[in-house]
């Protein structure tokens, strides 16, 4: 949850300079670039959770610890299970409700596309649909096609084949699986309203990079045949179309077409340079603003100690607050390869015989990510100050 939190607050960050400059840097870069800036969204959130991506210093042994206890968790460790909160338990209730809709909208998809003709040709999966829907291309493993069952009646020859291209060039440029990384952020970070409208301005550029990619490719195929494919498959989406979101882009979208067309008149050189440059610029700026909030998170004093990933407070005896008594106790511990605690010992009880036996119960429970480095994995340290409101 610390993660998703912050992560949002980075989103905040991130996002609006991305949307609010992308005319500018669509002009400038071109649509290809414009479409590889938005790595920095997956490669910013997901790079710090990567359990080999940490700051180290030297190997030596980790600092002390010190984490408060007071005597609200007298009552709040009897009655809250662990870690899993009502913040927790709403987040994975949007999670699943998403996840959901997700799913609903491909089983639709193909109980739309089992009443079509299917041919299997050269890997790849034509359906000739009577629904209207497509062209478009969806799958993950194998490519499938949806072709119109008027396809021919409503494009010449060299219309097509550009509309097979483009649509081939989004399995050949992984734009599918790109997608499913999408919407694997949006089911995480449903709750965030910048993220679904960045979401709607990537699938945009996602055909805006197609169309580039295409016409780069074909260069003796001119603006306008292109453009008059487009305009050919343009058509309002029907109803039953709607199965086929958000995995596939329709060309009934008016705002996106409009946009695709002014960009067929401007050709932008091949060179990716100054996009990556961005990238990495915005990408190092968004690991090294998320690297404080991983050692915050963790509670760790050493860069090169395992990160707690469950933490269970110990409860405040109830004879000890009845009788207003504070005190510390300091522990070692190992990490396990498993992340599990074990050979638990009291260095210092401040008095003794009062905190001990909670202070060790509460660390059995402990789990944690394992430092890369062995070292530190032993002798672990940590102070619980057991402390009166």
């Amino acid at each position: 949850m610390s993660w998703l939190w912050h992560s949002s607050l980075l989103l905040l960050l991130v996002l609006p300079p991305l949307m609010l400059s992308h005319n500018w840097l669509l002009n400038r870069l071109g649509a290809r670039s414009c479409y590889l800036l938005w790595l920095v969204i997956p490669v910013a959130l997901l790079l710090p959770l990567l359990p080999s991506f940490t700051w180290h210093q030297a190997a030596s042994l980790p600092l002390i610890e010190t984490l408060l206890v007071s005597s609200q968790h007298l009552q709040q460790n009897l009655q809250v299970p662990g870690w899993l909160s009502m913040l927790t338990w709403l987040w994975l209730l949007g999670v699943i409700l998403v996840t959901l809709g997700f799913g609903i909208s491909i089983w639709q998809l193909h109980k739309q596309l089992r009443q079509c003709r299917h041919v299997q040709h050269s890997n790849l999966n034509y359906y000739f649909s009577k629904h209207h829907l497509g062209p478009a291309i969806f799958g993950v493993l194998r490519p499938s096609l949806i072709i119109p069952s008027d396809f021919k009646q409503r494009f010449s020859r060299v219309q097509r084949q550009l509309i097979l291209q483009h649509e081939l060039a989004h399995w050949h440029r992984g734009d599918l699986h790109a997608n499913l990384l999408a919407s694997l952020l949006l089911c995480l970070f449903w709750f965030h309203p910048l993220l679904w409208l960045a979401y709607r301005r990537y699938r945009a550029d996602q055909e805006l990079a197609c169309d580039a990619y295409v016409l780069e490719r074909y260069p003796n195929s001119t603006a306008t045949c292109y453009a008059n494919a487009l305009l050919a498959a343009m058509q309002p989406m029907p109803s039953s179309a709607a199965a086929l979101q958000p995995f596939c882009n329709q060309y009934g979208a008016v705002y996106v077409m409009k946009e695709r067309l002014q960009q067929l008149k401007q050709r932008h050189s091949s060179s990716k340079i100054p996009a990556l440059l961005i990238l990495s610029i915005m990408c190092a700026v968004s690991v090294l603003w998320q690297q404080p909030v991983q050692a915050d998170t963790a509670g760790t004093l050493s860069s090169n100690s395992p990160s707690p990933v469950v933490r269970i407070y110990p409860r405040y005896p109830i004879q000890a607050a009845q009788e207003r008594i504070e005190g510390m106790v300091q522990l070692r511990f190992n990490v396990e390869a498993d992340g599990s605690t074990s050979q638990i010992e009291v260095i210092l009880s401040q008095p003794e015989g009062v905190f001990e036996k909670e202070a060790i119960r509460a660390l059995a429970q402990w789990r944690y990510q394992p430092a890369a480095d062995e070292l530190p994995n032993q002798g672990v340290k940590v102070q619980l100050d057991f402390v009166l409101d």
